[in-house]
C-alpha cells in the first residue's frame, strides 16, 4: 500500500516538472509564430511600395520633369485595385487611369496607398573646389547650374495604410522614400 502512494507522487512530480519544462517552450513558440507573422507583413507591404515606386521609376526622369507633377495623393485601396478618377492628380500621370496591386499576407481591402512626389531645389555651394569627374570642370557647386547636375533631383514617398489581418492589432503603415536622379532616364 506505501508503495503505491509513492508512485503516484512520483507520477505527479514527473508530470510537473514536464510542464515546467514545456510552458515555457509552448510560450516562446507562439511568440515565435506572432513575431513571424507580423514581419511577413512589413515584408508584404514593402514589396507593394517597391512595385509603386519601380513602376514610378520606370516612367523616367524626363517623363516625370516633363508632366510637372508635384504633390501629394492618397488612394483607396478596393479589391486589389487603385483606382484614379480625376484626370489632374499626380498619381492619374504617373501611374495611369488604375494600378493593380496583389497582397499575399496582407488584407489590401480599403488600405490606403499615399503617393508624394517633389522635385528638389537643393543647390549645394561649398568652400572647396571640387571637380567634376565627367566634364572636368572645377566649381565650388556641386549641384545645380555649372554643379555636378544641372538638373535637379526628384524625391518623393509611397505609403501603404492596411489592417493587419492579426486580431486586434489595428492600423499599420508603411512607408518607403525614393529619389529618381537626372540618370535615370528609362524612356
Amino acid at each position: 500500500m506505501k508503495k503505491k502512494g509513492s508512485v503516484l507522487i512520483e507520477c505527479l512530480i514527473a508530470v510537473v516538472i514536464f510542464l515546467i519544462g514545456i510552458v515555457p517552450i509552448t510560450a516562446f513558440t507562439i511568440n515565435s509564430l506572432s513575431i513571424d507573422r507580423r514581419s511577413n507583413e512589413i515584408e508584404e507591404a514593402a514589396r507593394i511600395t517597391t512595385t509603386v515606386i519601380d513602376y514610378i521609376k520606370s516612367e523616367g526622369y524626363d517623363t516625370i520633369l516633363a508632366k510637372n507633377y508635384w504633390g501629394t495623393d492618397t488612394y483607396k485601396i478596393a479589391s486589389g485595385s487603385v483606382q484614379i478618377d480625376s484626370d489632374n492628380n499626380i498619381s492619374n500621370q504617373i501611374l495611369g487611369s488604375s494600378f493593380d496591386l496583389e497582397g499575399r499576407g496582407i488584407d489590401l481591402e480599403d488600405a490606403e496607398l499615399t503617393i508624394s512626389v517633389m522635385k528638389s531645389d537643393l543647390v549645394l555651394d561649398t568652400t572647396e573646389t571640387y571637380t567634376n569627374p565627367v566634364t572636368n570642370v572645377a566649381s565650388n557647386v556641386l549641384f545645380g547650374s555649372g554643379g555636378l547636375s544641372e538638373e535637379q533631383f526628384i524625391y518623393g514617398r509611397v505609403t501603404l495604410k492596411y489592417e493587419s489581418l492579426k486580431n486586434g492589432s489595428g492600423e499599420k503603415t508603411y512607408g518607403q522614400n525614393f529619389i529618381l536622379a537626372p540618370i535615370e532616364n528609362r524612356k
